[in-house]
């Protein structure tokens, strides 16, 4: 078993005994938090027997009759955190399966933050922005050091720092066993605004030959010779990518000059491998903007796109694999080579149920549109969602339906389903009732 298995398990073990016997955190004035779901969901797969859901944390879902459970918690005291989660599911064309999707342990001394365990470093305002790292994939083995946030010398404003390394314990892939490298700068000057720097880096790996050296580290960090083409490749070789976020939410200054209840929107830029003048090649855009009238609804809209002039995001000339862990993107689901337009309403019905309904459409295979050896044009799909939550004592109901059409020639048939019906039951979390918040209308994740 590789070591870092070995310390998500031993930090599962501790916190599982925790979780129950939580009378073993009752002294004190700690924060505890139970996580309990029940979900049913009955589907067709457009292709198979198999079909995935977008950001659903590296599953595989059944065709006909699935059921799942997730159970977990979170402890909170003084300079110590705890996290554990575990989902299980089994389906008419799936065996009965489980997983640990979180088990972190975290301490904070002063400004200093250091986590170890398996979790998600999770940096963007929104699910589609979320091009360099998701809740796509499995959860990664990884620790990671948080500095911040610190006032900024001279600008003004808050900084914050962060840096993790993760092992992506993945022997199906032409590299195999890659490590993944991930540092952030954040500087907001304001409460509304926020400027972001985010880098990811793929190094390593069973196979490359020569051991990476402490030059060969800061030949990466500084990027010294990333993208260019050879027939050997040095060790330090590297697959990196770098994004910058521009996020505001000036929701004051929407409620007193444009009379809105909220106002949110992003745009983050992101290139990989080299640069072209002052922009990196092969970018990945991705814009959003979420707007409630009142607090009773709201829309959003994103956009996002990984295709550009032949050069493919997400693609390596020596992690020929692609940006993935086991099988799923580490970034955006949709792959590279393509493009998502995506549009949603939410509304409130009452005070303790609200409305969704979002509008989906995927398109793939630009640079190959028109070639004589793919001869059919660029694919992709329509989707729509229809969803209802209800607030119902201590849990909370989600009902939702969708369906897709293929368009073209889409090479991706595994995802999505052509219908689905899901019925959802959580916990509901003391003191947090159903609004039209950032997470139910652009799927972040607490």
């Amino acid at each position: 078993m590789q070591p870092a298995h070995l310390a998500a398990r031993g930090i599962a073990v501790v916190l599982l005994l925790a979780t129950l016997h939580p009378g073993a955190f009752a002294s004190g004035k700690g924060s505890w938090q139970p996580h309990a779901v029940f979900e049913m969901t009955l589907a067709d797969s457009r292709a198979g027997t198999l079909w995935r859901q977008d950001f659903d944390r590296g599953w595989d879902r059944s065709s006909g009759l699935e059921m799942g459970i997730e159970l977990g918690a979170r402890y909170e005291r003084h300079w110590l955190s705890v996290s554990l989660m575990w989902r299980g599911r089994a389906g008419e064309h799936l065996p009965a399966r489980g997983r640990l999707l979180e088990a972190m342990l975290a301490a904070r001394w002063s400004i200093f933050e250091l986590r170890a365990g398996r979790g998600y470093p999770y940096w963007a305002p929104a699910e589609d922005a979320a091009l360099l790292l998701s809740h796509n994939p499995p959860p990664l083995d990884h620790a990671g050091l948080q500095v911040g946030p610190v006032r900024a010398p001279l600008v003004g404003g808050r900084l914050e720092g962060e840096s993790f390394l993760a092992y992506l314990d993945d022997r199906r892939r032409e590299i195999a066993y890659p490590w993944l490298w991930g540092m952030r700068l954040q500087w907001a000057p304001t409460e509304w605004l926020r400027l972001e720097i985010q880098r990811t880096v793929m190094l390593a790996g069973s196979g490359r030959g020569e051991k990476l050296t402490w030059s060969d580290i800061w030949d990466i960090f500084i990027g010294r010779g990333e993208g260019a083409w050879g027939p050997v490749y040095r060790p330090a070789d590297s697959d990196q990518k770098l994004a910058g976020l521009i996020w505001i939410h000036p929701q004051s200054w929407a409620q007193a000059a444009l009379g809105l209840h909220d106002l949110e929107a992003y745009y983050l830029y992101a290139g990989e491998d080299t640069f072209d003048g002052l922009a990196p090649m092969a970018p990945g855009i991705a814009t959003g903007l979420r707007v409630g009238p009142s607090p009773r609804w709201a829309f959003a809209g994103a956009y996002t796109t990984t295709t550009d002039d032949g050069n493919l995001w997400y693609w390596h000339k020596i992690y020929r694999t692609g940006y993935t862990y086991r099988g799923y993107v580490l970034g955006h689901p949709m792959g590279g080579d393509a493009r998502s337009w995506l549009g949603g309403v939410y509304a409130m019905l009452g005070e303790r149920q609200s409305m969704r309904v979002r509008i989906i459409h995927e398109r793939r295979g630009y640079n190959w549109d028109g070639r004589a050896a793919y001869p059919a044009s660029a694919g992709g799909f329509w989707r729509w969602e229809f969803g209802i939550s209800a607030h119902l004592g201590r849990i909370v109901a989600h009902a939702d339906v969708g369906a897709s059409t293929a368009q073209g020639w889409d090479r991706t048939a595994v995802r999505p389903a052509s219908g689905f019906a899901r019925l959802r039951i959580e916990l509901a979390r003391q003191g947090r009732p159903l609004t039209l918040d950032r997470e139910q209308v652009w799927g972040r994740s607490p």
